[in-house]
């Protein structure tokens, strides 16, 4: 899958605030490929797909933000004001949410069905195909470790089953491991 980085440097160039969606992506991957290299070091696919898949799962957010610049400020905003998911919000205002239009992008454009799967999944992996649920759930615990350790969520919003399936059975262990990862995650700056 590495030759799919091209597209990220594609999709990096796109106007607007883009800036602060890579350093998320960047974040995520480098928490990805940790997880995956933790948890399933003898599958070293996996592990190197977790970290292209981490980089490609928020490429619809980024779509949508080169598409409308100050789009997503705005969509944030109204989200926190009214107290509305963010993802229901992009789906009635767009007809698909960033998760579905990144899917379509990655179909269209040929990507293998791993990278079209954990965009379409990465904020419901409970619905993954059977084939990439593993990945699927790699990423979406990477990009809910990056949301806590920013402190938009609370321990108590993530979803006991990832939590039980990565056997986290306490916020204090769960703690520790986000501390272990956090120092390799503060050095990433672009």
């Amino acid at each position: 899958m590495s030759g799919y980085l091209g597209s990220a440097q594609v999709l990096s160039k796109l106007p607007g605030n883009a800036e602060i969606l890579w350093l998320h992506a960047y974040r995520v991957a480098f928490i990805s490929y940790n997880i995956a290299k933790n948890y399933f070091p003898s599958d070293k696919e996996l592990v190197g797909d977790s970290y292209v898949c981490g980089l490609m799962h928020d490429m619809g957010r980024i779509l949508f933000e080169g598409i409308h610049p100050s789009y997503l400020e705005k969509v944030k905003d109204i989200c926190s004001k009214k107290g509305i998911d963010i993802n229901i919000f992009e789906k009635l205002l767009s007809g698909v949410n960033h998760a579905e239009l990144g899917a379509r992008i990655a179909e269209k454009w040929n990507f293998p069905q791993e990278i079209v799967d954990v965009v379409r999944y990465h904020h419901t992996p409970s619905a993954a195909p059977e084939a990439s649920a593993v990945l699927v759930k790699i990423i979406f615990l990477a990009d809910i470790m990056v949301h806590y350790i920013s402190q938009e969520i609370d321990y108590y919003q993530i979803d006991k089953d990832i939590l039980a399936y990565f056997k986290f059975s306490s916020q204090k262990q769960f703690d520790e491991v986000i501390e272990k990862l956090k120092s390799g995650y503060d050095s990433i700056t672009f």
